[in-house]
C-alpha cells in the first residue's frame, strides 16, 4: 500500500548522499503531467552551488531526510530548465473554481502518493489544512478546534493537462458551471484574475455567458471586453436583449462601443441604436423592446399560436394587445387566453385599462406608478401610443438599487452580522 506525503513536508528537506553526507535542501520538484497522477521526474536541490536538478532515479528512500543512491561527487546534475513542470510554479497559489461553495479558491499544498522511492502526485489541497502546514503550523492542527477543519483534496485525474505559464483548471468544472445561476456566477467571476474570468467565459455556454456578463459589475464587464476571445465576445453580445447591450456599451470608450454594434445583426443594431438616443433615467433608456403583443381581433386559438414562438425566448409578465396600427388598447393574461373559448377575440376578454409609460417618463415617475399598483411591468408606448417596449419590476430594481448591493457587499456584509 502507498503511503503519502505533502509537499510543504518535502520542502526544506534535508538530502543525503549514500554515505549520509549532506547534500543540500529540497526546493522543488519536476513533474511530468498524466492522467490520473503526475509523476516525479527530478528534484530541484539548494546546494552550496546554487539550485541544481537531479534526475528522480538517483533516490534512494524518504524518511526524515531524503536519501540518495549515490556519492555526492557521482551526482549528475544540471541546471532547471524552462520547459520543466515545477511544483511551486504550475501548482502551488493557482485558482481553481469549488463549484459546490460558489467561490474561487487557491491550491495551498499538493498530496503524493509513495512508493518506496517513487512518487506521484495525486491531488491538490485547497483548504485551510493546507495553508496551515505550509506555513509551518501544522502544530495548530493536533488542537482541538481543528478536528472540524476537514481535508478539501480535488483529485489529480480531474484537472485539466498542464501548459505552461497557464492557470489550473478542473475538466469536470465546465460542465458544472453551466447549471450556476448567473447571479452566483458573477460574483464568483469578480475573485478571479482578469485571465481566470477570460477562461470562466470561454468555457461556459454562450447563454449562461450573456445572463453572468449582465450581472457581473462594471469593472467585469470592461475587463471581459479587453480580454476575451473576439469571437466569444461577439456571441455572447448577440444573446444580450438590446437594453442590456446598451447599458454594456455605456461603460466603454465611444471607438469600442461601435465595435459592439458591429458585432450585431442589423435589425438588433438598429434596435440598439434607437435605444442610444433616448437621455438617461428615463423609460426609453431601460426599456426592453423585445416584447410580447398579440392583436385584439385574433381569436383566442390563434393568439395561442402566435404567442407559442414567442414565449420559449422571452419572460412574460403580461401580454399587451395592440390594435392593427400597433396602438396599446390593452392587456391580458395567458391563463385566460387558454380559458376563453377557441374562437373568442382577445378584445372581448381583455383588460382595456392599463397603466402606461411614455419614452421619455423618468425612472422616479416609474417606480412610483409600478408601487402604487403593485405592477411587475410596465409597457412604453411613444407618442402615438404605439407599443415599443416594456419595463420590468426588475429592470426598475436594478437601476435604482445601491451600487454595493449590485456587487453583493450588502448581502455578504449583513450575513456575516447575522452569524451566518
Amino acid at each position: 500500500m502507498a503511503n503519502t506525503i505533502y509537499f510543504s513536508r518535502l520542502r526544506r528537506m534535508p538530502v543525503r548522499d549514500k554515505k549520509s553526507a549532506s547534500v543540500g535542501r529540497v526546493l522543488d520538484l519536476i513533474i511530468k503531467d498524466g492522467d490520473k497522477q503526475a509523476d516525479v521526474i527530478g528534484w530541484v536541490v539548494k546546494t552550496g552551488g546554487g539550485p541544481k536538478a537531479i534526475d528522480s532515479g538517483f533516490v534512494e528512500s524518504i524518511e526524515n531526510c531524503v536519501y540518495l543512491n549515490e556519492e555526492a561527487k557521482n551526482l549528475v546534475w544540471r541546471g532547471v530548465g524552462a520547459s520543466d513542470f515545477l511544483v511551486k510554479s504550475v501548482l502551488l497559489d493557482k485558482q481553481v473554481i469549488d463549484v459546490n461553495g460558489l467561490k474561487a479558491v487557491r491550491v495551498n499544498d499538493v498530496l503524493l502518493s509513495q512508493q518506496g522511492n517513487k512518487l506521484s502526485i495525486t491531488s491538490v489541497e485547497v483548504g485551510a489544512r493546507g495553508l496551515l502546514r505550509r506555513l509551518g503550523l501544522k502544530n495548530l492542527l493536533k488542537l482541538p478546534f481543528a478536528k472540524s477543519v476537514k481535508p478539501q483534496l480535488i483529485p489529480w485525474e480531474q484537472i485539466e493537462p498542464l501548459e505552461k505559464k497557464s492557470d489550473l483548471k478542473l475538466k469536470i468544472e465546465r460542465t458544472k458551471l453551466n447549471n450556476i445561476h448567473p447571479a452566483d456566477l458573477a460574483d464568483l467571476i469578480e475573485d478571479l484574475s482578469l485571465r481566470e474570468r477570460a477562461m470562466v467565459f470561454q468555457g461556459i455556454n454562450d447563454d449562461l455567458a450573456a445572463d453572468a456578463l449582465v450581472e457581473a459589475n462594471d469593472e467585469v464587464q470592461k475587463h471581459i471586453f479587453n480580454t476575451l476571445e473576439k469571437r466569444k465576445l461577439e456571441h455572447i453580445i448577440r444573446k444580450m436583449d438590446p437594453h442590456e447591450i446598451v447599458d454594456f456599451m455605456k461603460l466603454l470608450p465611444r471607438d469600442r462601443a461601435m465595435e459592439v454594434l458591429q458585432m450585431l445583426e442589423k435589425e438588433k443594431a438598429t434596435r440598439v441604436r434607437k435605444l442610444l438616443k433616448y437621455p438617461e433615467e428615463t423609460a426609453g433608456s431601460v426599456m426592453d423592446t423585445n416584447v410580447v403583443s398579440i392583436p385584439a381581433n385574433a381569436t383566442a386559438i390563434n393568439a395561442i399560436s402566435l404567442l407559442r414562438p414567442k414565449l420559449k425566448k422571452t419572460k412574460v409578465y403580461s401580454i399587451y394587445v395592440v390594435d392593427s396600427a400597433g396602438k396599446l388598447v390593452g392587456m391580458t393574461h395567458l391563463r385566460k387566453i387558454i380559458a376563453a373559448e377557441p374562437r373568442q377575440r382577445v378584445y372581448s376578454f381583455m383588460y382595456k385599462h392599463t397603466y402606461r409609460t411614455t419614452v421619455n417618463d423618468t425612472l422616479e415617475y416609474i417606480v412610483k406608478t409600478m408601487g402604487k399598483y403593485d405592477l411587475l411591468s410596465m409597457p412604453v408606448v411613444d407618442e402615438k401610443d404605439r407599443l415599443i417596449g416594456m419595463i420590468t419590476v426588475d429592470d426598475v430594481f436594478e437601476q435604482i438599487m445601491p451600487e454595493e448591493w449590485k456587487q453583493g457587499r450588502f448581502l455578504a456584509k449583513h450575513k456575516k452580522k447575522a452569524g451566518r
